[in-house]
């Protein structure tokens, strides 16, 4: 009956509002109100009766039944909507009047997240490994998406798609898990974690520094287009994870050729001539290490010593005098090295073997620099010697052709000399010390079958 009489006074003071009373009336209080325009997630609502003999209170949520309940003490509102509060109380003439406030800024609602989580490796944005995802908040809207460790620091996220509200932050840097949380403008909050063993963030903070190293004036234009198709095929690689372990050393082996590392050699004779060493070979090179253009051949060219015929002439006789040998058999050649038809300069040395003189099993190199002849190291094997240069110039190898004492007879190459049989054996003989002629200090015990055996 009460409450017919409520809507009975509600419908006599038209549409549903009492008549508000002149004089002393109670204020409907509202705790944090925001600013125009923004939202809370709850107002926490105090009537303050003033005096006057209070009734109840009510309230309506949009065009629903208004709800009325008595009024003991200051309660929490969480309603989204349209919100009307009436305060209910006797005037003088014991009429039931009311006082009311609307509310329309409450958002109780958390974000929530839209489609999957992605990772996205991008170098040539500068991304080596950004968690993205897109967040909605059908009421006051997102204000910020964060993302760290489950119990650290957390860092913003960056807007990096508003239409469909997408953002995205760096995640190499974090451990096994991150935490992402969405917050809207009204402060409520939804988190999920996400797991990150499945990318290589190592290989992928190494390769974002090896991209951001690159530097397009040292490419070809053919060679900086396969520069970057090559990144973006080891981006897509990484991003699908460990699981694509092959793919991504077969993109790794690739960024690596596109960068200039690993670049086969091309060897070519400018001429045809008996002073020329045989069989030249380098390692493959590394042309970041040089100033060649990426992307072009890297050229050795081997000819004729550059210098004038006298010099050259000179010169063989200095490094037939300085090594020594007693049948010395010196070859002179210049080696250069060019790419997209322009020198190089060599950063490093660079390997290079050769086959050794004819009928010789040692072997000196020597190159003609600053007017002086200077002997490089070396060394021997299966008949080849390997040396290193450090750029384009005229070489002199001296082979000891001793074993002109016959052709055929065995022996015993100690250091960088050959010793004749002949000069070693003895009648039952078998046992020589050889110290006094290799100049080592230590006896060696040779063996030689004779002919019976």
């Amino acid at each position: 009956m009460l409450l017919m009489s409520i809507a009975a006074v509600s419908a006599g003071a038209g549409a549903g509002v009492f008549a508000e009373a002149a004089g002393a009336f109670p204020e409907i209080m509202l705790s944090h109100v925001p600013a125009e325009g923004e939202y809370v997630s709850y107002v926490t609502v105090t009537i303050n009766w003033n005096g006057v003999e209070k009734y109840k209170y009510g309230i309506i949520i949009n065009d629903s039944p208004e709800v009325v309940r008595d009024y003991t003490e200051p309660f929490r509102l969480t309603d989204e909507g349209t919100v009307r509060i009436y305060a209910y109380y006797y005037d003088a003439d014991r009429n039931i009047v009311s006082v009311s406030r609307t509310v329309d800024f409450i958002d109780s609602t958390a974000p929530y997240f839209t489609g999957d989580v992605s990772c996205t490796v991008d170098f040539s944005e500068g991304k080596s490994a950004w968690i993205q995802i897109s967040a909605r908040d059908d009421l006051s809207g997102i204000a910020k998406m964060y993302v760290g460790a489950p119990s650290g620091e957390q860092q913003l996220m960056t807007l990096v798609d508003g239409a469909n509200a997408t953002y995205a932050a760096e995640c190499s840097v974090y451990g096994d898990a991150v935490t992402v949380t969405a917050e809207d403008r009204a402060g409520n909050k939804t988190s999920f974690d996400y797991d990150l063993r499945y990318l290589d963030r190592a290989k992928i903070a190494e390769y974002a520094a090896l991209y951001a190293q690159a530097d397009p004036v040292r490419f070809t234009t053919e060679g900086w287009a396969e520069f970057q198709s090559a990144f973006e095929a080891l981006e897509d690689a990484l991003m699908r994870g460990k699981t694509q372990s092959g793919e991504i050393l077969a993109a790794e082996q690739r960024v690596m050729l596109a960068s200039g590392r690993g670049v086969k050699a091309v060897v070519r004779y400018a001429e045809i001539n008996a002073d020329l060493p045989t069989g030249l070979s380098v390692p493959n090179v590394d042309l970041s290490l040089t100033d060649a253009l990426i992307g072009s051949d890297f050229i050795i060219e081997v000819a004729s010593a550059k210098a004038a015929a006298e010099e050259i002439s000179s010169n063989e006789s200095a490094a037939a005098l300085l090594s020594g040998y007693k049948n010395p058999v010196v070859s002179s050649f210049s080696i250069s090295f060019s790419s997209a038809s322009r020198n190089v300069t060599l950063g490093e040395p660079l390997t290079v073997t050769v086959n050794m003189p004819s009928m010789s099993s040692v072997a000196k190199i020597y190159v003609y620099s600053s007017g002086a002849l200077r002997q490089i190291s070396s060394s021997i094997n299966s008949g080849r010697i390997t040396f290193t240069v450090s750029g384009s110039g005229d070489y002199y190898l001296v082979g000891d052709d001793e074993r002109q004492i016959g052709e055929s007879e065995k022996g015993v190459t100690i250091g960088d000399k050959f010793f004749p049989a002949s000069m070693l054996w003895t009648a039952g003989g078998i046992v020589v010390g050889v110290a006094a002629l290799s100049g080592v200090g230590a006896f060696l015990i040779l063996y030689f079958k004779n002919k019976k055996k």
